[in-house]
C-alpha cells in the first residue's frame, strides 16, 4: 500500500475520531429509555446523526483508497508476444521492423546495460520483450503505435499520456504539429549527425546554426570537406547549396543543380528508410506538456536514428518506404544569415567547375 503523507494521516485520524465519537454517542443514547423516547420524538436529530456517520465513513475510506471507483483491468495476454517470437520470418520482420537475426543482435548489444537491472522486488521483463514493445511503438504510426495497442498485443499496461502544450510553436507551414530534426548522412545512408528538438516552426537553417557542426566547424571539417544542402541553406565554408533563382537560370548553374540533386538524393532515401522502418516518426503519438515530455520525444527520434545505423546491413523491406516531399521552402525570415560569404561562393564555384568537367 502506498505510504500516506502527513496530511492524509491527519485526515484519517480526525475522521476516525469523529466516527468513534458518533458511534459511541449513538450506543450510549440508545441504552437510555428516556433518551430512546426522546429520539423517537425527534426523528430529525437521529437522521442527522446517521448522515454524519455516513459522511465520516465515506471520508475515512476515501483517504484509504487510491481509486474512488473499482478498477477495470483491460484484457491482456502475453500469448500474442509469444506468437510473434515463434512466428515465421516474414511475420516477425513485419512486427519487429527487422529480421530475427538483427533483432537478437540488438538484444546482445543492449542487454548488459544498467537500465535493464534494478533492485526492485519486481523483476523487469526480459530484454527481448522490452525491445519488442519499443519496436512496436517505433515501427508503426497512428493508432497502431499507441500504448493501448502495444499493451493489448504484448501484455503490458497502457500507462498515461499528458495533454499537449504550446501547440503554436510546433505548428509547421505544412499544417501539422512537429519537432524539427536535422539529419546529416553519408553516401552509405549512415546518419552521421542528428539534431532534434527545435519546434516545427523553426527553419532548417536556424536549426543548423545551433548545431555542433556550425558552432565548431573546425572540429568536424578539414581541408576541402563540406556538406551538400538545398537552396534553403546559405553558402558557406562548410555548406554547398544549390543555386537559387535567378542564378539558377543560367545553363552552367542549372547543370550544377542537377548534378547536385542527383548526389543529394541519398539524403531523401535515408530519411525515407528511417521513416519507413520506424513509421512512428511520421506522426509521434506523444503529448508534450513540459520539458521532460519534450526530451522524451527527442530521445525517441534519436533512438530510431541509432537503430537505423545498426540495421544498415539488415535487409530493408521496400514496402515500408515513405516518400518525402523534400520541400524545405523559402527562408521565412529575411533577416536570417542568407547572404553567401565570399569564401563560400568561391568554393561553390570551384566545385561547380569540377563537376561540370565530368558532365
Amino acid at each position: 500500500m502506498p505510504r500516506l503523507v502527513n496530511r492524509k494521516e491527519l485526515v484519517r485520524s480526525v475522521d476516525v475520531k469523529i466516527l468513534t465519537d458518533l458511534v459511541l454517542h449513538d450506543v450510549l443514547d440508545s441504552s437510555s429509555d428516556e433518551e430512546d423516547e426522546m429520539l423517537c420524538e425527534t426523528d430529525g436529530s437521529s437522521s442527522e446523526d446517521d448522515e454524519e456517520i455516513k459522511i465520516a465513513v465515506v471520508r475515512y475510506f476515501a483517504t484509504q483508497s487510491r481509486y474512488l471507483s473499482a478498477r477495470v483491468n483491460s484484457p491482456k495476454t502475453k500469448e500474442l508476444a509469444y506468437l510473434i517470437f515463434q512466428s515465421d520470418e516474414l511475420t516477425f520482420k513485419r512486427n519487429a521492423r527487422m529480421t530475427r537475426q538483427a533483432f537478437f543482435a540488438v538484444v546482445d548489444k543492449i542487454g548488459s546495460h544498467i537500465v535493464f537491472r534494478n533492485k526492485s522486488h519486481h523483476e523487469q521483463a526480459p530484454v527481448p520483450d522490452q525491445l519488442m514493445v519499443a519496436l512496436s511503438r517505433f515501427g508503426f504510426d497512428g493508432s497502431a503505435s499507441s500504448l493501448w495497442t502495444a499493451g493489448s498485443r504484448l501484455g503490458i499496461g497502457e500507462g498515461t499520456e499528458a495533454p499537449s502544450m504550446c501547440g503554436e510553436d510546433y505548428y509547421t507551414r505544412k499544417g501539422s504539429y512537429a519537432i524539427n530534426a536535422m539529419i546529416v548522412c553519408d553516401d552509405l545512408k549512415r546518419i552521421r549527425h542528428v539534431l532534434a528538438g527545435f519546434p516545427g516552426c523553426s527553419h532548417d537553417h536556424r536549426v543548423f546554426m545551433y548545431s555542433k557542426l556550425a558552432l565548431n566547424p573546425f572540429k568536424y571539417f578539414s581541408g576541402h570537406e563540406y556538406l551538400l544542402a538545398d537552396s534553403a541553406y546559405p553558402v558557406s565554408d562548410i555548406i554547398v547549396p544549390t543555386f537559387k533563382k535567378p542564378l539558377a537560370n543560367s545553363h552552367e548553374n542549372t547543370a550544377f543543380n542537377t548534378a547536385h540533386s542527383q548526389a543529394r538524393v541519398i539524403v531523401e532515401q535515408t530519411i525515407g528508410m528511417l521513416k519507413g522502418r520506424f513509421q512512428s516518426l511520421k506522426a509521434l503519438r506523444l503529448r508534450i506538456k513540459n520539458k521532460k515530455d519534450h526530451e522524451f520525444a527527442v530521445y525517441w527520434i534519436r533512438t530510431c536514428c541509432m537503430l537505423h545505423n545498426m540495421l544498415l546491413d539488415d535487409e530493408y523491406d521496400e514496402e515500408w518506404t515513405v516518400e518525402d516531399d523534400g520541400d524545405d521552402g523559402p527562408i521565412p525570415n529575411p533577416n536570417q544569415q542568407a547572404v553567401a560569404t565570399e569564401r563560400g561562393s568561391t568554393k561553390r564555384e570551384r566545385i561547380k567547375q569540377y563537376v561540370l568537367r565530368w558532365q
